[in-house]
C-alpha cells in the first residue's frame, strides 16, 4: 500500500516539476539552515520567528525524534516563497503521552478509557507540521503576492517533497498547519485540500502604542486593576529582576529548563522538548533582538521571561516558574506586567503574549485574536473516524476581563497629564 502511495508522490512531483519548469518556477528543500542564507532572509521577517538566525537556534536545540525541512521557492531564479515544517518521530509513542488528559477530557471521555491503547510503535510515523511547534502564530508558510494565484499549487508541491524525503518504510501520519487568522488566506486553499480546521486558543495581544510610559499604562486601570497591580507589585519586594546576558544563560541553562519543564507539563500537547541550551544559543545568534528576565529569590533563579522583538512587535516566547512560589511573591501576574513594560520601554507597538492563560492575561489588558489549526491525516480511514472528535477539543471556555477605564476616561486622563 505504501509502495503505492509512494510512486503516486513521485508521479505527481514529476508532472508538477514539467509544470514548474515552465513557469520558470523551481524548488529548493534542504534539512539544515545557516544564518546567512540570505535567499531565505530575502522572504522572512528579519529576526523574527521565520529568520534564519532563529531557526539556526532551534535546530541546534532539537532533541533526535525532530527533524526539520526548508524550502525555498524561487521565481526566474529570485526567492519568493519560504515554508518550514517540522517532523516530529511519533514511534513508541502512546497517544495519552500526548495528549494532556485534562485538556482533552470530553475526547477522552469517547474514548471510554482505551485512548492509552493507541500507539505509534510499529514503525516511524511522522508528524509532519508546517509551522513552528514551539511558538503561537503562522510561521510555517510565506509567499510573495506575485505568487498567491498558485499558492494551493504550491503549497501542495512543498507537502509532497517534504513526503518523499523520508524512506519509504516511513508514513506521515498527519500534516498540520499551525495557527491561522480566520482571515488567513490559506484558510480556503486547506479546505479545498481537505484539511480539518478546528479552534484554538487564542492568541492574546495588547496594543501598548497608545501609552507614553508604564505608569500611563497603569493610570489606565480602573481601581480595581491598579489596586491589583500595586498589590501584586509588593509581593515582589524580596525578588531581584535583572536581565540575563549570554553568559548567564550559559551558567542558568538547567535551573530555566526545570522551570520551563513545570509550565510545559500544563500545556494541551507535549510533543518533543528543547535542549538546555536553547536560549543560551538563541541569545548568541540574536543578541539584539532576544531578550531574558531573571528572577531571583534567596539566590535562586525562580522565574523568567523570554521575548524576541521583531518588526516593532514584542513575542512574548517561553517562560518558566516555579509554582510553589507562585502565589507566595507573584510570580505568574508580575511576569505579565513586566513584559508589558518592556514593550513600552523599547516602543513596540504590540506585545504578543500567546495562546495560554487568557483570562490571568486579559486582566493586563490583553484582547483575544482567534486562530484555527488545520490538519489532514495520512490514512483516509483515520481521517474520517477523527474528523469527528476534532469537534469536541473545542477551547475550554474563559472569563475576558475589562481592567482599563472607558475609552473617554482614557482620553480625558491623558489631556489631563
Amino acid at each position: 500500500m505504501f509502495k503505492k502511495i509512494s510512486t503516486k508522490i513521485k508521479q505527481a512531483l514529476l508532472q508538477c516539476q514539467n509544470e514548474w519548469e515552465a513557469a520558470q518556477i523551481r524548488f529548493e528543500m534542504f534539512h539544515k539552515i545557516e544564518p546567512e542564507n540570505v535567499a531565505w532572509n530575502n522572504v522572512a521577517t528579519n529576526y523574527g520567528f521565520n529568520s534564519a538566525a532563529y531557526l539556526l537556534a532551534l535546530q541546534q536545540s532539537l532533541e533526535s525524534n525532530v527533524q526539520c525541512r526548508y524550502i525555498i521557492v524561487y521565481e526566474n531564479e529570485l526567492p519568493q516563497g519560504i515554508a518550514y515544517f517540522q517532523l516530529i518521530n511519533l514511534k513508541d509513542k502512546h497517544l495519552n503521552q500526548i495528549l494532556n488528559s485534562r485538556y482533552f477530557e470530553s475526547i477522552y471521555n469517547r474514548f471510554n478509557g482505551q485512548l492509552a491503547e493507541i500507539n505509534f510503535n510499529d514503525k516511524n510515523s511522522w508528524l509532519c507540521i508546517c509551522g513552528n511547534l514551539f511558538v503561537s502564530g503562522p510561521y510555517g508558510f510565506v509567499l510573495q503576492p506575485n505568487l498567491q494565484p498558485l499558492a494551493k499549487n504550491i503549497f501542495q508541491t512543498m507537502v509532497q517533497l517534504v513526503e518523499a524525503s523520508l524512506p519509504k518504510s516511513d508514513k506521515i501520519f498527519a500534516t498540520v498547519v499551525k495557527d491561522l487568522p480566520q482571515q488567513n488566506a490559506m484558510t480556503s486553499i486547506l479546505q479545498q485540500m481537505g484539511f480539518i480546521d478546528f479552534a484554538i486558543d487564542p492568541d492574546m495581544i495588547l496594543d501598548v502604542k497608545k501609552f507614553g510610559s508604564y505608569d500611563t499604562y497603569i493610570q489606565a486601570f480602573t481601581s480595581k486593576y491598579r489596586v491589583r497591580a500595586n498589590s501584586a507589585l509588593q509581593k515582589l519586594n524580596d525578588v531581584t529582576v535583572c536581565n540575563m546576558d549570554a553568559e548567564n544563560l550559559l551558567r542558568y541553562s538547567k535551573p530555566m529548563a526545570t522551570l520551563l519543564a513545570q509550565v510545559i507539563v500544563q500545556a494541551p500537547v507535549h510533543l518533543a522538548s528543547l535542549k538546555a541550551d536553547y536560549f543560551h544559543n538563541l541569545k548568541c545568534l540574536m543578541p539584539d533582538n532576544f531578550f531574558v528576565t531573571g528572577y531571583f529569590y534567596n539566590g535562586q533563579l525562580v522565574a523568567f521571561t523570554s521575548t524576541i522583538l521583531s518588526d516593532g512587535i514584542l513575542h512574548a516566547h517561553l517562560v518558566g516558574f516555579e509554582y510553589s512560589l507562585n502565589k507566595k511573591l507573584g510570580l505568574y501576574q508580575n511576569m505579565l506586567y513586566q513584559l508589558v513594560k518592556e514593550a513600552i520601554t523599547i516602543n513596540a507597538c504590540q506585545l504578543h503574549l500567546g495562546r495560554d492563560a487568557m483570562e490571568i492575561k486579559s486582566t493586563i489588558g490583553a484582547t483575544p485574536v482567534t486562530q484555527k489549526l488545520f490538519i489532514k491525516f495520512g490514512n483516509s480511514i483515520t481521517h474520517f473516524i477523527l474528523d469527528s472528535f476534532t469537534h469536541f477539543s473545542q477551547p475550554k471556555p474563559w472569563v475576558m476581563r475589562q481592567p482599563f477605564k472607558t475609552q473617554n476616561d482614557f482620553i480625558s486622563n491623558e489631556v489631563a497629564n
